[in-house]
């Protein structure tokens, strides 16, 4: 069973108006062969991935309206972490709108990169990181962004993980433009290793040391200018020096 034309035409006029030249000849080029319900839904999960692997746009066609297709919802993000819910939610009928309105309300999981405020003109976000792997992309996509300066508040989990990954903990916190060393959160654990946050600061040029999360507070505040990013990172209670922050600008 051939595809209705009309749709067609409307799904060639959604993706020509995001796609370049070269992906548009290759995606219509694949249209000249008959067109099923099933190699449809290949074709359009095809579209989506290519958008996102030549970095343009994601974009999610909802043809759950009639079985011939009489009406058509196209929705777009310039986020490329869009491309799996919007290609899930067309394989499994998901009406477009109802997508659209899903992703706007989704603000992300709590303590991954969660945004806590402002305070004079720097950006305050929270996140887990508390491994060398972790730091090390959290990192990298921070210093991506284009902010003025990445400070990063940095409160290492445990004695044992500290000393065992000392090194690697020192090399990834040296993509920061200013780091402060909150004081090494126990959990579980006593301080056999005899070891402090105050060890890592001296590997790191330029890094400031401070024994507790109030003095990590007062630093920040005092760091902060317009176009910052600062980041509070641990999996401890580091976060709570980040909402202090937020809460000198808003009088709390």
């Amino acid at each position: 069973m051939r595809i209705n034309p009309q749709l067609l035409e409307k799904i060639r006029e959604s993706l020509s108006s995001v796609l370049p030249i070269t992906a548009i000849v290759l995606l219509l080029s694949i249209t000249a062969v008959p067109l099923t319900p099933g190699t449809l839904v290949l074709f359009l999960f095809g579209a989506v991935l290519l958008i996102v692997g030549l970095g343009v746009f994601t974009l999610g066609v909802d043809l759950s309206m009639t079985p011939m297709g009489s009406g058509i919802g196209v929705y777009m993000s310039r986020s490329r972490h869009m491309a799996v819910p919007l290609a899930a939610a067309f394989v499994l009928g998901i009406p477009a709108q109802a997508v659209r309105m899903g992703l706007e309300g989704f603000f992300g999981a709590g303590r991954r990169f969660e945004f806590k405020g402002q305070y004079n003109g720097a950006k305050v976000y929270d996140d887990y990181a508390h491994h060398p792997d972790e730091l090390h992309a959290l990192l990298t996509t921070a210093k991506s962004l284009g902010y003025r300066r990445l400070i990063v508040a940095f409160q290492p989990h445990t004695y044992s993980r500290t000393a065992k990954l000392f090194d690697r903990f020192a090399e990834e916190l040296k993509l920061a433009d200013v780091v402060v060393l909150a004081e090494i959160y126990a959990a579980r654990e006593q301080n056999t290793a005899g070891i402090s946050s105050r060890d890592l600061a001296q590997q790191i040029p330029g890094s400031l040391y401070c024994a507790t999360l109030d003095e990590t507070a007062r630093t920040l505040r005092g760091l902060a200018r317009p176009g910052d990013i600062i980041l509070t990172v641990g999996a401890g209670d580091i976060y709570t020096a980040g909402e202090a922050l937020v809460g000198f600008r808003s009088g709390r």
